[in-house]
Order: structure tokens, then C-alpha cells, then sequence
């Protein structure tokens, strides 16, 4: 509805085609996302828009296009004040009665509150999908930020050590000059990759003799060759990291033997508490339930037993066992 007001108050004025342009560019920017007002806009913007609409235009025309929908009230334009700054454009008020604009949060979410009346749904009707707060001790699904601080109660296995700001300055400060003489974006992204491995757990020490071997005679992308060298020689974790990962294997080998001992612990109670009689009542009567005239003892006597405990959990099991063979 405000699209179709817009367009039609612009009609009457008999915009040029780079104006209509912008025009549809604008409704894009602002109709094209929901909303009526941006206080985050850029020339720059309107102009890859117009582009997109099939017409050049350069950020000056978009200015004065701008500025005369502002005259004839079509749209609110305040342009940008100051080095970085935002331009801000809205639907004129005249253009906006009748609608009532969307409240939105501080991160630009739509707010929807729940009210019976259009265009929002009874929260009787929708009602909001219930989340169960996660209790203490469960798991919330958050990484841990360093191994140190996550043990084998949590869960997850170790796969990063925390890492010394003071480790990266001095493997910085010591490789060799070809390295340190990058431009600063490229000088950035070479520290991140070296406090990458850190967290692997590599030394520094080790970071320093990888990135100082004999240099080729020419280096033209030295970036490159950090990334290379990194990848080829330091392929498995460090030294840091590896005892935490193989503690970590261990404690859960044996949390792994425990559990499987417990269970056999609780087969061989389950097969004492059943006697001879029952026990061949059992397996005679799987037997016949499954059509095979010879089953291994042991695992029949177990099935057997699941079989009973299935069909009359509220039961102990000799006398549910009892009643399995009896029905």
C-alpha cells in the first residue's frame, strides 16, 4: 500500500528516467525490507541499486533526486554530516496514514507483540513455542573457550589451547624482516594465522624456526608462503594440546570399559536371579515363538528375559518371567 502511494504521488510530478530510477531504487532500499525509515543509508547504496535497475547514475544525481522527492514530500531525506556518517531516509508522514510502522529492537528486529487484533495472531490461538531452560549442569551447546577450562564432565574434546598474546608478539617480533615489512591488513591476517597454530598448541619456538627456514631468492606474496610453510610442517597438534586430547581419549576408553563391565554385571545378576526350570521354560518357549529349533543358551535366556520384562514391566522379572511362559 505505501509502494502504491509513493508511485503514484511520484507519477504526478513527470520524474525523468534517471529519477524514476532512483525512485524505484529508494522503495527497494526501504519497501523492499519492510520498513518506512532507514537511519543507516549510503549513496553508494542507491547507486549499486540503480545499477541493478539497468541505469548508471552517479552519487551527486542521487542527491538532488533525493532532495526533490524531500521538496514534494514523497520521501524524508537528511543526508550524512561528517566523515563516516549515515544518511537518514523515510517515507514522508503524508504518505504513511493508516499504516502503523513495525517496532523494531535495538539489532533491527521486528518486535511482534501478541495482540487478537489484525494483523497480529491471538497469542490464544499461536501460542509461542515453550523452551525449557536448560538445567544445571546440561550441556547448552556453547564451545568452551579454551581446554584448560573444559573437562571430560562437559563433553566435548580439547581442540584448542588458550593463547598468550605475548606468544604472538614474540613470534612476531622474531621471524624473519621479509614478514614483518607487510602492509598492516596483510600484517593482520599473518598474526591471526600464526595465533591459529598457537591454539593448536604449538611454541613459539617452533612457529619462529618453520617461518625462519632459508627464504627462496625472490618473494613476492610472503603471506602465501607463511601459509604454506604452516600447513606443510605443522600438520597434527602441538605439544600443548596433544597430552589434553590423550587424556581426554582415555578418561573416555574408560568411562567406556566401566559402562560396558556395569552391564555385564547387571546380565549376570539378571541370569542368576532366573532358575534352572524358568531359565529352560524360556528358552523353549522363544523357541518356538521364533521357529527355531536350537538357539545358543545364553543369548536365548537373555532375549527371552527382555521378551518377559517387555511384556510386564511393572512385574519383577521371576515373576514376570512366570507369566510370560504361562500366557
Amino acid at each position: 500500500m505505501v509502494r502504491c502511494r509513493v508511485q503514484a504521488a511520484a507519477d504526478a510530478l513527470g520524474l525523468s528516467p534517471a529519477r524514476q530510477t532512483v525512485l524505484s531504487a529508494a522503495l527497494q532500499l526501504l519497501c523492499g525490507w519492510s520498513r518506512v525509515s532507514d537511519d543507516q543509508v549510503r549513496l553508494g547504496q542507491l547507486v549499486q541499486l540503480c545499477r541493478e535497475h539497468g541505469r548508471v547514475v552517479d552519487p551527486k544525481t542521487v542527491a538532488r533526486a533525493l532532495a526533490e522527492f524531500t521538496r514534494a514530500e514523497i520521501f524524508s531525506y537528511t543526508p550524512a554530516r561528517g566523515r563516516g556518517a549515515y544518511a537518514t531516509l523515510a517515507v514522508h508522514a503524508r504518505m504513511l496514514e493508516g499504516v502503523q510502522e513495525l517496532a523494531r529492537d535495538d539489532a533491527g528486529r521486528v518486535v511482534v507483540p501478541f495482540s487478537a487484533a489484525s494483523p497480529y495472531s491471538s497469542q490464544t490461538q499461536d501460542p509461542p513455542t515453550p523452551r525449557s531452560a536448560p538445567q544445571p549442569g546440561q550441556d547448552s551447546g556453547r564451545r568452551p573457550t579454551s581446554p584448560e577450562t573444559d573437562t571430560t564432565s562437559q563433553g566435548a574434546r580439547p581442540d584448542c589451547v588458550e593463547v598468550d598474546a605475548r606468544d604472538a608478539e614474540a613470534v612476531m617480533s622474531a621471524i624473519p624482516a621479509v614478514f614483518q615489512q607487510l602492509p598492516c591488513r596483510v600484517l593482520w591476517a599473518l598474526r591471526a594465522e600464526i595465533r591459529r597454530q598457537l591454539a593448536r598448541g604449538w611454541t613459539p619456538a617452533v612457529l619462529v624456526e618453520t617461518l625462519s627456514a632459508p627464504l627462496p631468492s625472490e618473494v613476492r606474496r610472503p603471506l602465501l608462503l607463511a601459509r604454506w610453510r604452516l600447513a606443510i610442517n605443522l600438520r597434527s597438534v602441538g605439544p600443548r594440546l596433544e597430552p589434553l586430547q590423550r587424556d581426554w581419549d582415555h578418561a573416555e576408553r574408560t568411562a567406556a570399559n566401566e559402562l560396558a563391565a556395569a552391564h555385564r554385571r547387571e546380565q549376570e545378576q539378571r541370569d542368576a536371579m532366573i532358575s534352572e526350570e524358568i531359565g529352560a521354560s524360556l528358552q523353549q518357549k522363544l523357541r518356538a515363538k521364533l521357529g527355531a529349533p536350537y538357539l545358543p543358551e545364553g543369548p536365548a535366556l537373555r532375549v527371552a528375559m527382555s521378551e518377559a520384562s517387555r511384556a510386564y514391566p511393572s512385574l519383577p522379572l521371576v515373576t514376570a518371567a512366570q507369566r510370560w511362559v504361562a500366557s
